[in-house]
């Protein structure tokens, strides 16, 4: 008669831990909604340092700050149909990207140099 209460013991403690876990959710990037982030790879070959900024129609916003002579690497979350970039050369010009249709996922090269800038989608 020792084994029926070890069994009942057993299946409580079964459902318990079952009504316990719940629902998962699950992992990042299973079953979730694709990525909306953009990539941007900004080559400084200029001595100068550059300040880049975003063009999004009638506004600009700041993307951050790239040393001469240094490469940086921005990650942005992005839900406009196209970009575009204003570079900022501290001690020198201004300069402006044409503007380029995008898609979530997407990566772009903007590379300066000394007199112009150019913005080049990777992969196309």
């Amino acid at each position: 008669m020792t084994t029926r209460p070890l069994f009942a013991f057993c299946v409580l403690a079964t459902l318990l831990a079952a009504g316990c876990a719940g629902q998962r959710r699950p992992p990042r990037g299973i079953g979730s909604e694709p990525s909306r982030d953009i990539t941007i790879f900004v080559d400084n070959l200029d001595f100068n340092d550059a300040r880049i900024y975003i063009s999004t129609g009638g506004g600009r916003t700041r993307l951050g700050n790239v040393s001469g002579k240094t490469r940086e690497r921005f990650t942005r979350e992005w839900r406009l149909p196209t970009i575009g970039f204003e570079v900022d050369m501290l001690g020198g010009r201004n300069y402006r990207t044409q503007e380029l249709a995008v898609t979530a996922g997407e990566a772009f090269d903007l590379l300066i140099q000394a007199g112009f800038v150019r913005l080049i989608p990777r992969g196309r």
